[in-house]
């Protein structure tokens, strides 16, 4: 469970940084 959890906030943060990102270029 904790395992997924994990998996799914660094889903978030790179689709964060991605649509950061795509702001700028």
């Amino acid at each position: 469970m904790y395992f997924y959890l994990v998996l799914f906030t660094i889903a978030v943060v790179y689709i964060t940084i991605g649509m950061y990102f795509s702001w700028f270029y």
